[in-house]
C-alpha cells in the first residue's frame, strides 16, 4: 500500500490548497495535486456560462500533458525535460477535469483514482458520459475496471502484442478508412485482455512507401 501524507501545496501558487504525497511500492515518493477545490469551480463556470448543460451526454477524452517549465521543484520526465505531467479530461474544447503530478511520475500510478474523481464530479452535475476515450496509458485492468462503471463506451489504444499481431495476418474483410487524411485499412477481433474479460479490439494498419504493412 501507498502511505499518503498532507502538505502544504508546492505545485501551485496557491497556499489555502494541499497536495498528496504517495509512496510507491517501490519506496519512492511523488507529489499529487488533487485540486479539489480548482476542479470544483472549475465546472461551477463551465456550467454558470452554459457552456455544458445538467443532464447532457457528452463524450469525454483524458490524457496526460508534458508541461516543461523551470520552476524549483519540477522533475525530470521521460521526454528529457524538467517539467510537470498533469492528468486532463477534456470535453469538446473544454477543459473540464486537470490533476497535476511530478513529472518522473509513472503515467499509471493512481490514474485509476484520478479519473474517479473526475467522474465522480460529473455525476454529481448530472454528466452522462456516452463515451470515454484515452490512450495506451490508460490501458490496465484497475483504471479500464473502474472507465466501465462510468459510461456507456469507451475506447482505449491498446498496447502492441506479438501474440496478437501474429494473428493479423489471417484476418479478412479489411475495411478501407480515411482517417484524417490518411488511408487506413480496418479489422476487429475479440480478446481476452484479462482473465475473463472479453473487449472488442480494432485494427488499423497502413501500407508503408516500402510495402510493410504498419499496425
Amino acid at each position: 500500500m501507498a502511505k499518503i501524507q498532507i502538505k502544504p501545496d508546492r505545485l501551485t501558487p496557491l497556499g489555502g490548497l494541499f497536495s498528496i504525497i504517495e509512496k510507491s511500492d517501490m519506496g519512492k515518493t511523488y507529489n499529487f495535486n488533487t485540486a479539489d477545490t480548482l476542479n470544483t469551480l472549475l465546472l461551477n463556470c463551465i456550467f454558470a456560462s452554459g457552456q455544458l448543460k445538467e443532464g447532457e451526454i457528452y463524450d469525454v477524452y483524458f490524457d496526460h500533458q508534458f508541461i516543461e517549465t523551470e520552476k524549483y521543484d519540477v522533475k525530470p520526465t521521460y521526454k528529457k525535460f524538467l517539467g510537470y505531467r498533469p492528468g486532463v479530461a477534456v470535453i469538446g474544447n473544454l477543459i473540464v477535469g486537470i490533476e497535476n503530478n511530478d513529472g518522473n511520475t509513472n503515467v499509471r500510478f493512481h490514474q485509476k483514482d484520478t479519473l474517479k474523481r473526475f467522474f465522480e464530479r460529473f455525476e454529481q452535475n448530472r454528466l452522462t458520459i456516452n463515451r470515454f476515450r484515452a490512450d495506451c496509458r490508460s490501458c490496465s485492468e484497475e483504471i479500464v475496471e473502474e472507465i466501465e462503471k462510468h459510461c456507456k463506451s469507451f475506447y482505449i489504444r491498446a498496447n502492441r502484442c506479438s501474440s496478437i499481431y501474429n494473428d493479423t495476418f489471417a484476418l479478412k474483410g479489411w475495411k478501407t478508412e480515411e482517417i484524417n487524411g490518411i488511408e487506413f485499412e480496418l479489422n476487429s477481433i475479440l480478446v481476452e485482455k484479462w482473465k475473463g474479460k472479453t473487449y472488442r479490439l480494432v485494427i488499423q494498419r497502413q501500407k508503408q512507401m516500402d510495402g510493410v504493412q504498419d499496425f
